[in-house]
Formats: structure tokens, C-alpha cells, sequence
């Protein structure tokens, strides 16, 4: 009974963390959808990139085409909500393949444990995006293969097509090969260097659909080529030891915990000899340290390992321990799931970020060439395409990486630069999301506001708009133009993230009179908010409330 109710404790944890809001549209997602209609549409698959100006003949590689399909076609049926329904529902069935195939010899702790490491790990990418079709192929492979290693059937060739299917809908498709490559080898040593021929034959079937792709060999490739051509950093390609020193993020925690807890109980069970064990966790570990991202693969691929070993070495502790583990293992599970849903929220909605300054410029029908920034290149796409088109969007391997080194982070640092880039591009319009984390979008941010050539003439808790003193912007800005003393911000002023944006935007820009009021906001909004406190207690109109403030910081946040 008590490992049923868990059960579906763990089962509704993971539906909370997946069923929340679509932030993804301001990231990758609409131009998922922008691109499966359009492969729809034309009944061709681009093979260049279409979206942008500066350079629209670039070769790029889809290795997630059929996922847009999916997506194009679930948006024309049920809209963005039933996209979520659906991303939320392959995330549940990969998760259920994998605990239904270990339930029956597992104890409640080994699934506990395992799903800890699961949930803990996995929450840090809930978005909807085309890596939960590998999470599900994945799963399939796992269980398929370790089934086979019980009990060999004709089912084995069931991968087969599924690798065809998953070598077009993600990059993670080179997986199905590594995976059934454990298995094989495992089976070889085990039977004394004996070949299993359907297994074997399964390896070769499984390796050539991976060239049924629009590129072929080219195709089947590219995932380990494809970095030689990034020539930006993004969070998610980080190690672990560099994002746990920059962010220190909760999920860092979990993976170094996690990992040992996997290593040492291993170490020390029954199954210490288990080839394919070591093989799952090891390279899961290994993996997700070199890239962020990898997370996935670390929990697919030890979730059975470790509910196993797990299950072997807490097989014999005392009842007394039992009950206090397992009042301990669901607070553990409780401090994992509840920080992700309290920030993300639960249930459908469609947070876009960009939205009302895309708005202002279709009504006041601003035209291009636009400078943008990375961060919201993808979303501009997913609202302007093909009337408009940017400068640079969220894919780095679609764009020369010399063009990211040479010019768009440069423009960004040097006014100089940027001078010359407009000169080449002729810019009329500046659009940019300005909580950009990176040292330079800070630094254009400032310089572009400055500039005489350029006026603000849009304003809201996360993006700008610029115009160029031109014939042709001159009536939009004497309609729009605004200065620090006479802003108009296009915003919720009560939403504690639009507030915090412009916190930081003002601080940048030293608008001391407009970041003042902006603190004082904060403060109704947040009462707790470290950098609001620390700079009224440094800086407040009020001086009787300097005290009580930088008292309040010294106790909160010190």
C-alpha cells in the first residue's frame, strides 16, 4: 500500500513540474512551430537558414524536423495548450516504461532514490522542446534491450524503425546505437565472446537508420560535429563544475549527490560485476558534467541501475530505520519538486515576454533591418517571419561562428564596431531584450540608449525599442520618444519580475531618480528584496527609513 501511495506522490511530482506555463515560446518553440508549418506547407524541409538577413543561404542541418511536424500539427488541432497536454503526457510515459519495467523487484526506497535523482535532475528542463522524443526513445531502447537480456524475442527489431523515427526528430539519436552497443558487448563477454546474432543484427539495422535522413551520411554525423561550428556559450553546453561556481544552482547539487550515492552503492551491492550498470551510470555522469544539458541522459540511463542497487543495499536495515527513511526521503522529495513549482507556477499558461513590444511595432508597422539580440531572435521569428526577419536567433550552429566572434558580440562592446556594422547592414530599428545575463548586452544596452543617433521609443519589464533618427522614423518619434524623466512603461508594474527587470535595467543605465522609484516598488512588491533593501539603506530620500533598511538587510541577507 505505502509503495502505491508513493508511487503516485512521485507520478504527480513529475506531472507538477511538466504541467506549468510555456516560457519555451520565448525561447526555441515558436520557430519549432514557425518551421513544421512551413515544412508542411512546402513539403520540403529548409536546408538553409530562412529566418535570418545577415545570413540567409548559412547550410543548416534540422536533426529536429518530424518533432516541428508534431508540434505544427498538435498547435493546428489544440493550440498551444494541447501542445503542453501532450509534451507533458511523453514525459509521464517515458518515466512510467521505465518505473512500470522496475516496480515489481524494486523496494519503495529504490524508487524512491532513483526518482529523487530523477525529478531532481530533470526539473531543470521542463520546457517544451523536441529532447522529450528522445526521453521517450530512450526509455523504449532501456527497457526493450534489458528485456531482451531476460528473456530474447523478435521484439529486439522493434528499434529498428523506432531509430529511423528518432534520427528525425532529435539530436540525441546517436544514443539508440550507444545503448544497443552496451548490450552487445555485455551479451558477447558474458556468453564467452559469442556473437548473439539478432542482437547483432539488430546493431547493424539500428546504425544504418540513422542515415535515413534529408542529409544522409552528412546527417547521421553532424551530432558530433555540430559544436565546431557554435561560436557562442550557452548555459546548457557548460560542465557542471562551471555552472555550480557561476550559479550554483539547486540541480548541481542533486547531480553530485546523486552521482556518488549511484558509484558507491554500486560498488558495494550485488550487481558491483553488472557491465551494463557501470556502463549507464558511468557515462551518464561523465556526460552531463561535460554538458549541462546531458541531464536527461544521467537519469534515463541510471534510473534502473540505481532503483536496482538501491533496493540491494538498503534490503536489510531495521524497521525503525525503514520508517525514518522514508520520512526522509519524501521531505528530500518535497524540497526537489516545490522551489521549481512555486517559480514556474502550475497549469496552462503562455507568459510572452516580447509580446507587447512586437505588438507596438506591427501597429506602428516599424520595418527593418532590426538589430536584436540571441535571446530573442527566435520569438521575433515566431511573430514577424516573413515580412521581417532578424539578426540573429537562438541557434548558433546556424550562423558562421566567425560572425558571432567577429561581429555580434563585438557590436555589442565597442560602440566603433557597432558603428561600422550599422553602416553595413543599415539598422532602422533596435529591438533588445535587455535582462540578457551577458557582460555585453549590458554594455550595448547603455551605449545604444545613449547614443544621439538613436531614440528610446519603447519601454517594458523586458525589452526596448530603438529607432533611428531618420526621415523615416520621424513621426513615430515625435509620437514616442521618451527621456528618463518622461518614460512610459508598457507594463504590469505590480508584477515582481517586470519590477526587478527594470531594477536592474536602471541600475545599468545609472538612472538614479528612476531607480530609486523603482526600489521603492520593489520593496511594496517584495519586502525581502535583498538589493532594494541594501540600497535604500544606503540611499533612500527617507533618511528615518535608512536605519530600519539596512538593518532589515543586514539580518535577511547577510
Amino acid at each position: 500500500m505505502i509503495k502505491r501511495l508513493i508511487s503516485v506522490v512521485i507520478f504527480l511530482s513529475l506531472f507538477a513540474l511538466f504541467y506549468h506555463p510555456i516560457t519555451a515560446i520565448n525561447q526555441d518553440l515558436g520557430r519549432h512551430l514557425l518551421t513544421g508549418n512551413i515544412i508542411l506547407s512546402t513539403k520540403t524541409i529548409p536546408t538553409v537558414n530562412l529566418f535570418s538577413y545577415t545570413h540567409p543561404d548559412f547550410p543548416f542541418i534540422n536533426h529536429h524536423w518530424f518533432s516541428e511536424v508534431i508540434y505544427s500539427l498538435l498547435y493546428s488541432i489544440s493550440g498551444f495548450h494541447g501542445v503542453l497536454i501532450f509534451s507533458t503526457a511523453i514525459i509521464l510515459l517515458s518515466f512510467f516504461l521505465l518505473y512500470k519495467f522496475v516496480y515489481k523487484d524494486a523496494s519503495t526506497f529504490g524508487l524512491m532514490v532513483a526518482s529523487i535523482f530523477f525529478l531532481g535532475l530533470i526539473a531543470d528542463r521542463t520546457d517544451v522542446r523536441p529532447e522529450i522524443f528522445s526521453a521517450l526513445c530512450i526509455s523504449i531502447f532501456l527497457t526493450t534491450l534489458f528485456s531482451f537480456q531476460k528473456h530474447p524475442s523478435r521484439k529486439i527489431f522493434f528499434l529498428i524503425p523506432l531509430q529511423i523515427l528518432w534520427t528525425n526528430m532529435h539530436i540525441y539519436f546517436p544514443i539508440g546505437l550507444f545503448l544497443i552497443g552496451i548490450f552487445l558487448i555485455n551479451d558477447f563477454i558474458t556468453n564467452k565472446y559469442k556473437l548473439n546474432q539478432k542482437l547483432f543484427f539488430v546493431t547493424i539495422g539500428v546504425t544504418l537508420a540513422t542515415l535515413v535522413n534529408p542529409h544522409g551520411i552528412t546527417g547521421a554525423l553532424y551530432p558530433f560535429v555540430v559544436l565546431q561550428n557554435y561560436g557562442y556559450s550557452i548555459e546548457e553546453n557548460q560542465t557542471m563544475l562551471f555552472l555550480w561556481k557561476l550559479l550554483g544552482k539547486q540541480n548541481i547539487i542533486i547531480y553530485f549527490i546523486g552521482s556518488l550515492w549511484a558509484v558507491c552503492t554500486l560498488l558495494f551491492s550485488t550487481h558491483k560485476k553488472n557491465f551494463v550498470y557501470w556502463s549507464l551510470i558511468l557515462s551518464g555522469i561523465i556526460l552531463t558534467y561535460m554538458q549541462e544539458r546531458n541531464e536527461l541522459l544521467l537519469v534515463l540511463f541510471s534510473f534502473i541501475p540505481m532503483t536496482a542497487v538501491t533496493t540491494d543495499v538498503l534490503k536489510n536495515i531495521s524497521k525503525n530505520s525503514k520508517t525514518l527513511l522514508t520520512v526522509v526521503l519524501l521531505g528530500t522529495l518535497f524540497w526537489v519538486v516545490t522551489p521549481y513549482i512555486q517559480n514556474r507556477g502550475l497549469g496552462f499558461g503562455l507568459p510572452e515576454y516580447a509580446k507587447n513590444g512586437v505588438d507596438f511595432m506591427i501597429k506602428n508597422k516599424i520595418t527593418g533591418p532590426m538589430f536584436n539580440n540571441f535571446d530573442i531572435g527566435s520569438y521575433l521569428e515566431y511573430r514577424l517571419y516573413p515580412e521581417g526577419k532578424v539578426f540573429i536567433d537562438g541557434r548558433p550552429e546556424a550562423y558562421p561562428s566567425s560572425f558571432l566572434q567577429s561581429e555580434y558580440i563585438p557590436m555589442q562592446e565597442n560602440p566603433t564596431v557597432f558603428e561600422k556594422l550599422d553602416e553595413k547592414y543599415g539598422f532602422n530599428a533596435v529591438f533588445f531584450f535587455y535582462p540578457d545575463q551577458t557582460p555585453w548586452a549590458a554594455q550595448f544596452t547603455k551605449s545604444i540608449i545613449s547614443n544621439p543617433k538613436w531614440s528610446l521609443v519603447y519601454l517594458d519589464g523586458n525589452t526596448i525599442i530603438l529607432l533611428k533618427k531618420n526621415e523615416k522614423n520621424k513621426k513615430l518619434i515625435s509620437s514616442f520618444e521618451m527621456h528618463p524623466d518622461s518614460l512610459h512603461i508598457s507594463d504590469d508594474l505590480k508584477n515582481k519580475e517586470v519590477v526587478s527587470h527594470l531594477l536592474f535595467l536602471f541600475s545599468n543605465l545609472e538612472w538614479k531618480n528612476e531607480l530609486i522609484q523603482m526600489v521603492e516598488k520593489t520593496i511594496q512588491i517584495d519586502p525581502n528584496n535583498c538589493y532594494s533593501l541594501y540600497y535604500l539603506g544606503a540611499n533612500g530620500t527617507n533618511e528615518a527609513l535608512r536605519g530600519m533598511y539596512a538593518q532589515r538587510f543586514t539580518t535577511l541577507c547577510k
